[in-house]
């Protein structure tokens, strides 16, 4: 099955690559990290110049992996549409039903997991991500001496949306709220739901008041983004409880921040 890039659909052969798959994906616990790792055996095996896989996972439905990460330039856009398959330049043979059976439930299992970890609504950390957050940064901390802090936020009359929009206008405050608060957070920050409409961030700062500048901006993407028309969310925030010269335990700093919710 040749395309005009040069990949072409492999065929059976080598189980000794099919056996370092195995031990691969058996010690490898992020999904796309063992398809990614299961590209780099079979190019270095083969000597490949290019190769792609493309797996029908049962959650995500068909995706394509490149090797070596490559992006899918305007060449390869016939993988989108391509059947399961490991395509490679230049041909080789290989039995790829191992591989497709491993990548598909890798891909399944990270899906699976980030489900685990994330608010279903929104796609926010949830409360069991948010406690694996804090625990990480307190021993972040013990290596390093960064301090970071907690903040909490509650949608300011949010019970207006349900009863006034109804409850699908009221799941889209939630959600242009976290969009909000996800935009303007940091990539080393966790930004999550606690639940209902309250919200929790984590995030590295030496004082309390490198946090504000975040709030700031919060509102003035929130106005504008209204919701039902003209509706803005606004909120209430915390106070910013910092790690360890507030509180010294990932529950305590939760508990107050959560406690000092107030009108700002």
């Amino acid at each position: 099955m040749a395309n005009d890039d040069g990949l072409v659909l492999a065929k059976p052969r080598h189980d000794d690559v099919s056996t370092a798959l195995l031990r691969e994906y058996t010690g490898n616990h992020n999904g796309i990290g063992v398809i990614y790792r299961a590209m780099e055996l079979l190019v270095a095996h083969f000597d490949l110049d290019d190769a792609a896989l493309v797996v029908d996972g049962s959650d995500l439905g068909v995706q394509v992996f490149r090797a070596r990460r490559r992006a899918l330039g305007p060449d390869h856009a016939w993988l989108l549409s391509a059947a399961p398959g490991l395509y490679t330049s230049p041909k080789v043979k290989f039995d790829t039903s191992l591989l497709q059976v491993l990548c598909a439930i890798a891909l399944d299992l990270d899906v699976e997991h980030h489900a685990a970890g994330h608010d279903a609504l929104t796609g926010l950390a949830n409360r069991r991500r948010i406690h694996d957050a804090l625990d990480l940064e307190v021993r972040r901390s013990a290596r390093t001496g960064a301090n970071f802090g907690v903040l909490a936020f509650d949608l300011v009359n949010f019970k207006h949306f349900n009863e006034s929009y109804g409850y699908d206008v009221g799941d889209e405050a939630l959600r242009t709220f976290a969009r909000a608060l996800r935009a303007e957070a940091r990539s080393t920050d966790t930004v999550g739901r606690w639940g209902g409409d309250e919200f929790v961030i984590v995030a590295l700062a030496d004082e309390a008041e490198q946090l504000a500048p975040l709030v700031d901006r919060v509102r003035r993407r929130l106005e504008q983004h209204p919701v039902a028309g003209d509706q803005v969310v606004n909120f209430y925030k915390s106070a910013t409880v910092m790690y360890p010269t507030d509180e010294a335990e990932p529950g305590a700093m939760l508990a107050r921040a959560l406690g000092s919710l107030k009108p700002n």
